[in-house]
């Protein structure tokens, strides 16, 4: 479970096991925006070692997931972090950048929160060589945050 920083879904549109867990927990409700996340409810709730827990909170971190201030621990972004009127500014202003080039159309994907994430972070992920990293990557921190905030 290694990774950088622009990690987000590997090539084949998936989280790593970890964080795709703590995501599934916080878009069914069982983690709330804002609230703490320990890395000892993951360490039992994953079955995980402690050092793979901190590892998946970076990563969780630098997907736009969950903040992590120095000496407090991780919680789930909340609308203090990325409010939602600003997260949502960003998504339509980029999102028609990367519209033109690829054609995908994901304002108007539907669906339960985790079907609608995936085939978001999918279909971005497949635009990537006509968006280009950067673009791609943003726009897959946005999605992200989007449905953790619960943006339809």
């Amino acid at each position: 479970m290694s990774g950088g920083a622009n990690d987000g879904p590997a090539a084949s549109g998936a989280f790593d096991p970890i964080v795709e867990a703590v995501l599934r927990a916080v878009l069914a409700g069982v983690l709330r925006p804002g609230q703490r996340l320990p890395e000892r409810w993951i360490v039992e709730t994953c079955g995980c070692t402690q050092s793979a827990a901190r590892e998946s909170i970076g990563r969780l971190q630098s997907l736009g997931a969950v903040v992590v201030p120095e000496r407090r621990g991780a919680s789930v972004i909340s609308g203090r972090e990325a409010p939602l009127s600003e997260v949502d500014r960003v998504w339509r202003q980029l999102l028609p950048l990367l519209e033109a080039p690829a054609g995908a159309r994901l304002c108007s994907a539907e669906g339960a929160l985790w079907e609608r994430l995936s085939r978001e972070q999918a279909a971005l992920e497949a635009a990537r060589p006509a968006a280009g990293d950067r673009l791609t990557d943003l726009l897959k921190r946005v999605s992200l945050q989007r449905a953790i905030l619960g943006m339809a």
